[in-house]
């Protein structure tokens, strides 16, 4: 059946169409090295090396293929970039991984510094006036 995870990656798929997506997972011992196509090797029981936050920035449909570039070098993966299948994906989710969809708002526009008016005589006068009467 379709579970509320299953809901998670319909959303995550949806929501990387539209740019990158931040996912937190475990980060396996074997998933520091990647195949020759840059499938990242994802061996469910290999040690846990400690957890990784990555930006996917792709995902491929058609071959269920979800990329992710790396900051170290160029020298990992495919020219520096590694994808998961769809079950490596999932599977590291489901160890307790975390999906962030950024959600960029438009800067507010500057409001217009307004012209000052006109100064207003008689209460120039009548504030003069009433200094002059005071002393002051």
């Amino acid at each position: 059946g379709f579970t509320r995870f299953g809901a998670a990656i319909v959303t995550l798929n949806s929501a990387v169409q539209y740019g990158a997506v931040m996912i937190g997972t475990v980060w396996p011992q074997s998933a520091f090295d990647t195949a020759n196509d840059g499938r990242i090797l994802v061996d469910k029981t290999s040690p846990i090396a400690g957890g990784h936050e990555l930006e996917l920035t792709k995902y491929d449909a058609s071959t269920g293929e979800y990329w992710v570039p790396n900051s170290w070098n160029t020298t990992w993966g495919d020219k520096g970039w590694g994808y998961f299948t769809a079950a490596d994906l999932a599977w590291l989710l489901s160890q307790q991984g975390d999906v962030t969809v950024p959600s960029f708002t438009s800067a507010p526009q500057p409001t217009p510094t307004p012209v000052p008016a006109d100064a207003d005589m008689t209460m120039a006068l009548a504030a003069r006036s009433w200094l002059t009467a005071k002393g002051l």
